[in-house]
């Protein structure tokens, strides 16, 4: 880099924090914390997107993230924050701010590290994914696993979209967290499944990017990101050749969602953010 960049301290710079992630991919080791955030791990990894077709074992590495990441989504598509792989021989780590917090649907402590349902997280995995193609035109990551993990991402996307009465005015409840006895977040309300939404085409989410809360089930930018990335993902399956229906579904929902956070959530040309 000494070459490219005149500042020296600059290329110097460049030098120590350009290959960081590789270190630091599997979670925050800042914290002591041997987990892996969905979220943050595309993330980390999106500044490696343009050298995945040249540099072969970068896009393995990449390649196995997803694999590891779509076994959790697969069993557990409303957490996002994972404990190291049994294959990786680290120990899981116990999470404090998760003592006490009740999830439902329930969770095991030694696969998830933290279950927020933050609908960003899922599209972080999408995102890595689509990324990982786009690099390489290579579709061998869309095996079993990650097959079952796209199920989950609409499975989830279908529940939090609906309204949370049914027809009859009985409370509908796909997933709850009561967060609260010392847990990071406050409590969510209403006993864990936040404030009443109503069906608008747009997915509702109870966790920001932040970890706090939303205030409102349905969050713009969340819902944004997941239009986006829903059409890369039915971009990368009508590229593969593969999964046709899903691909379809795809593009029924980005548009589906774009055209609700136009009809809801922008007044005057001015987003409301919720």
């Amino acid at each position: 880099m000494k070459t490219l960049l005149k500042d020296p301290d600059l290329a110097r710079l460049f030098e120590n924090t350009f290959p960081n992630t590789l270190g630091e991919s599997h979670g925050r080791p800042a914290e002591t914390v041997a987990a892996q955030w969905l979220r943050d791990t595309a993330n980390q990894f999106a500044h490696y997107h343009s050298l995945l077709g040249v540099d072969r074992e970068l896009a393995t590495l990449v390649k196995g993230v997803i694999n590891n990441e779509a076994r959790y989504v697969a069993e557990y598509p409303y957490c996002g924050a994972f404990q190291p792989p049994p294959e990786s021989g680290l120990a899981p780590t116990h999470n404090d701010w998760a003592d006490g917090v009740t999830v439902n649907p329930p969770v095991n402590n030694q696969t998830v590290f933290e279950c927020k349902y933050e609908i960003d997280s899922l599209c972080g995995f999408l995102k890595l994914s689509r990324s990982y193609y786009q690099a390489t035109k290579d579709a061998s990551f869309i095996n079993d696993n990650w097959r079952a993990a796209i199920k989950q991402v609409f499975r989830v996307i279908n529940e939090q979209s609906q309204a949370s009465f049914d027809a009859n005015f009985n409370f509908v409840s796909y997933y709850n967290w009561t967060g609260g006895n010392g847990a990071l977040s406050p409590r969510v309300p209403n006993h864990g499944n936040g404030e009443p939404k109503a069906y608008t085409g747009l997915v509702g989410t109870h966790h920001r990017p932040s970890d706090d809360l939303s205030t409102f089930a349905f969050l713009t930018p969340a819902n944004a990101m997941l239009s986006v990335e829903l059409t890369h993902l039915a971009d990368v399956l009508d590229a593969a050749g593969q999964l046709p229906d899903v691909s379809k579904d795809a593009k029924i929902w980005s548009s589906r969602v774009k055209d609700a956070i136009w009809k809801y959530t922008v007044k005057h040309l001015i987003q409301d953010w919720c």
